[in-house]
């Protein structure tokens, strides 16, 4: 007797269906059957995406060939916004101008709550995304990282190709660093259902007034367990920058400090030049003013928006041309 299984999509983790017409689903969207390779995440079964597959173990992930796909790691202290910059950049990659991000409906990948003041000062809560227990929509303690799970969002970008954010529990929550440990073992965990990971993004605030020890157990524990030359796949993006002209500013300073204490530690292999290639600024404002709008909240500074919108747009194109021109990781080395 067969054994019945259910196969998950690697991209959207989501069940495939089969229509039995030759064509499998989920909800990245629908493909012919043939262009499915098979990998099992049981380390015995061996490395490779294979066409066929007899292992009824049911972590069989299916992978479909059809489109190029471009994987980023997303790292973060708690409580940078990790979520909202998810939302933000799936919008600037598809919508070139504001207004026609108005015309059309808004870009959600992730469940989020922002907190605003409207014009008459009132405090409201606008809600992105559908609901989902792993990104906060039950209530949870303050200082908690909102993202309980590792999960990866998928969405198209040019020449058919998928851009997959994977997010991942924020670093340094009140739970301690155990949490942390454990919260970095799962994300390897994860990260081994792909061949490489393109770039690892860490997410800050531009104008921090420390980093804490957490971040820099994160980014040592990414070497040693990725390889020191992860070092040349780490980008740096700032969040709510607007305030600071569209710079890291204090950020930056504390960041070439732990990073020179990393690279002393940890060998030369281990560098991250602080360069326009490896930090991108953004900010978040005109995408919670268009949150807002489809939601009903109106406010009177639309012109200010429409250039802030142009320059994320522009950073966010310049952020995926260089993460594309990278080599990209390969997983393979990271002990089971």
């Amino acid at each position: 007797m067969v054994t019945a299984i259910e196969w998950h999509c690697h991209r959207c983790l989501s069940i495939i269906y089969d229509d039995f017409n030759g064509y499998y689903y989920c909800e990245c969207g629908s493909a012919p059957s043939d262009s499915y390779s098979f990998k099992c995440n049981n380390r015995f079964h061996g490395d490779e995406f294979v066409m066929s597959s007899k292992c009824l173990d049911n972590h069989e992930v299916p992978r479909e060939h059809v489109s190029p796909n471009v994987n980023i790691l997303l790292l973060g202290p708690t409580g940078v916004g990790k979520s909202t910059f998810i939302n933000a950049l799936a919008n600037y990659l598809t919508f070139d101008t504001l207004d026609e991000v108005l015309d059309n409906k808004l870009a959600s990948l992730i469940y989020s709550k922002i907190s605003i003041t409207t014009d008459d000062y009132d405090e409201r809560e606008v809600i992105v995304g559908d609901d989902d227990a792993n990104e906060g929509s039950n209530d949870r303690i303050t200082g908690q990282s909102c993202t309980q799970n590792c999960k990866s969002y998928p969405f198209p970008i040019e020449d058919g190709g998928i851009l997959r954010i994977i997010d991942t529990p924020g670093i340094g929550d009140t739970r301690g660093v155990d949490e942390d440990k454990a919260n970095m073992k799962d994300v390897l965990t994860y990260i081994l259902s792909y061949d490489a990971i393109n770039a690892i993004c860490i997410l800050l605030k531009p104008d921090e007034a420390r980093l804490t020890p957490s971040l820099k157990y994160c980014i040592m524990e990414l070497f040693v367990q990725l390889d020191k030359d992860a070092a040349k796949n780490i980008v740096l993006c700032f969040t709510n920058t607007k305030g600071t002209m569209y710079r890291p500013r204090a950020t930056k300073r504390l960041l070439y400090a732990l990073l020179s204490e990393i690279s002393t530690e940890m060998g030369e292999a281990t560098t991250i030049k602080l360069t326009r290639d490896t930090m991108y600024c953004f900010d978040s404002e005109s995408f919670i003013f268009l949150v807002c709008s489809q939601d009903g909240i109106s406010f009177h500074e639309q012109d200010s928006y429409r250039g802030n919108w142009k320059q994320l747009v522009d950073e966010s194109g310049r952020l995926i041309a260089y993460i594309a021109s990278l080599e990209p990781h390969p997983t393979e080395k990271i002990p089971v």
